[in-house]
């Protein structure tokens, strides 16, 4: 089995996610084949055989990479030219965040039909929408502790 784990990404949790990518990586690739993708703080998705060691990251300026991206339909990864680099049975997504684990990947990987771990789209975005989730269990007589939701605009 050939698994992408995605790590990295556009969030303020970007570097907890390189840690989480990096340990998974170390438990998968004793028993498949793992293709890792680190996603960089610009959103670029970049694959590279030195992600498998935490070092590669300590300067974030330094890391290489080949720019990677699937097609539609296709459970492929292809690099910028074209050019089919893996055939990829299931994505690990090792993500924190906005744009990773609030159903933004999850969107992407669903529409283009590849399978992923982990929470669907609307338990992913409820997750990290706590205001609706709120909404949610009250609409469903759910007992929750008492809350005050509030946001930037309102809180004083």
């Amino acid at each position: 089995m050939t698994v992408a784990v995605f790590f990295g990404g556009r969030s303020c949790e970007h570097d907890i996610s390189i840690i989480t990518g990096i340990q998974t990586l170390a438990v998968l690739k004793n028993k498949h084949k793992v293709v890792p993708i680190y996603i960089r703080g610009t959103g670029e998705w970049v694959y590279d055989k030195s992600f498998f060691d935490i070092k590669t990251f300590a300067d974030k300026s330094t890391i290489k990479g080949k720019a990677v991206h699937f097609l539609p339909n296709q459970r492929r990864l292809f690099d910028k030219k074209g050019k089919s680099l893996f055939e990829i049975d299931v994505c690990v997504l090792c993500m924190h965040g906005l744009n990773g684990e609030d159903g933004a990947l999850q969107g992407l990987l669903q529409m283009y039909n590849i399978p992923y771990t982990g929470s669907g789209i609307l338990a992913s975005s409820l997750a990290m929408d706590k205001n609706a989730m709120k909404c949610v269990l009250k609409a469903h007589e759910i007992e929750q502790v008492p809350y005050v939701c509030m946001d930037k605009n309102t809180y004083d």
